[in-house]
C-alpha cells in the first residue's frame, strides 16, 4: 500500500503574532510576562519600600547601594537566564540604568 500525502500549505500567521510568539512565550510555548519574584527582586523592594521611610543621609546611601546592587543582580540573571526575549530585554534596561547609578555614584 502507499500512502499518499497532501501538503496543504501553512496558513500565514499576522506578523505580530510571530513577534509575541518570539518575544513572549517560553521554550514551552507558555507566554509569561510575570513570575513569582526571586532573592534579589525580594531584597530590592524591601530596600526601595525602607528607603520610603529613612532620611537620614548615611543610611539613605548605604540603603541607595543595596537597592542597585540587589537590582543589578537581578538584571544579570535577567538578561542571562530570563525565559523570553521580553525578560532578557527588561534584564538588559534595568542593567543599564543600574549601572548608569554606579557610574554616578564614582564621578562625584
Amino acid at each position: 500500500m502507499y500512502n499518499l500525502h497532501i501538503n496543504k500549505k501553512p496558513q500565514k500567521q499576522p506578523l505580530y503574532q510571530d513577534l509575541v510568539d518570539i518575544v513572549f512565550k517560553d521554550n514551552n510555548g507558555s507566554i509569561v510576562l510575570a513570575q513569582a519574584p526571586n532573592i534579589p527582586i525580594l531584597i530590592a523592594i524591601i530596600v526601595w519600600i525602607v528607603l520610603l521611610f529613612v532620611h537620614q543621609e548615611p543610611y539613605q546611601i548605604t540603603l541607595t547601594i543595596v537597592f542597585n546592587i540587589a537590582l543589578g543582580v537581578w538584571a544579570i540573571l535577567e538578561l542571562g537566564w530570563g525565559v523570553n526575549y521580553f525578560r532578557r530585554g527588561l534584564g538588559l534596561v534595568v542593567l543599564i540604568f543600574v549601572l548608569k547609578f554606579f557610574t554616578q555614584l564614582l564621578l562625584h
